[in-house]
């Protein structure tokens, strides 16, 4: 998907765009001027119908709007003001804000920037003396060439990895230096077993993360916190120490 630069169309060119020759030109003139009687609060529902028809993207699964319904919690809470990126499968940044003192960025389906990571190479344990290390080493190297006999490929041997459902890098301002990060599970479920495996999941997120120099950032001075967020499944309270538990089934449990 390529980015294309923006730039103003007059009202007077979409019009007598609208009946090029090319029908690719004139829908999307015609798109344009529903959008425009839209945001201008002039619009029928055939406007808002033929809009949502050719522009919406859905998600290809419910799990994935799931998400995306509370990452929109999460900035409607957080700010009023903030600069959305487009999804693009690339970093997935979605959006970024600031207060007086710190920078925000929120990312969807990411491991964020390169001021963490979220994995673990095999070396780590190379040559340690605790039986069950020594067998997972051995297991991860086989594998590693195996895949290359097998398959042709070279892969990267991990004792472990992840991609949180999303996170929120927060920078001071005056040093660009990493205060705070947190992390989010999302499990779009009433069943309290799932919910515990994104519990699992999520407090793996934050003891293994780690900076660039590869410190546990749970080690560090920036401050590392959980968001775990549910579907129908009420809670006694949302916050747990270093974990928030959020729940569209408890009102007091919403951001």
């Amino acid at each position: 998907m390529q980015r294309v630069n923006q730039a103003h169309v007059s009202d007077r060119t979409v019009q007598k765009t609208r009946h090029h020759r090319n029908s690719l030109y004139h829908e999307a003139a015609q798109l344009l001027v529903s959008y425009r009687k839209i945001i201008k609060g002039q619009y029928t529902e055939d406007d808002l119908k033929m809009l949502l028809r050719e522009t919406f993207i859905a998600p290809e699964n419910q799990d994935v709007l799931f998400e995306l319904y509370w990452i929109v919690q999460i900035i409607k809470q957080q700010t009023e003001n903030s600069q959305l990126y487009l999804m693009d499968g690339g970093q997935n940044k979605v959006a970024a804000w600031e207060d007086n003192s710190r920078i925000y960025h929120l990312y969807h389906d990411s491991s964020g920037s390169d001021s963490v990571i979220f994995h673990i190479p095999s070396r780590e344990i190379a040559g340690n003396n605790h039986p069950y290390l020594q067998q997972k080493h051995q297991s991860l190297e086989a594998t590693k060439d195996l895949t290359q006999d097998i398959f042709g490929r070279n892969v990267t041997s991990h004792l472990w990895r992840g991609r949180p459902d999303f996170l929120i890098e927060v920078y001071e301002k005056a040093t660009n230096r990493l205060t705070e990060l947190t992390i989010g599970e999302v499990k779009n479920t009433s069943r309290v077993e799932y919910a515990a495996t994104g519990l699992e999941e999520l407090v793996e997120y934050l003891y293994l993360v780690k900076d660039r120099k590869g410190n546990y950032l749970m080690n560090s001075d920036v401050t590392v916190q959980g968001m775990l967020c549910l579907d129908q499944i009420a809670v006694d309270s949302k916050s747990f120490g270093m974990v928030n538990v959020l729940s569209r089934s408890n009102r007091r449990s919403h951001l």
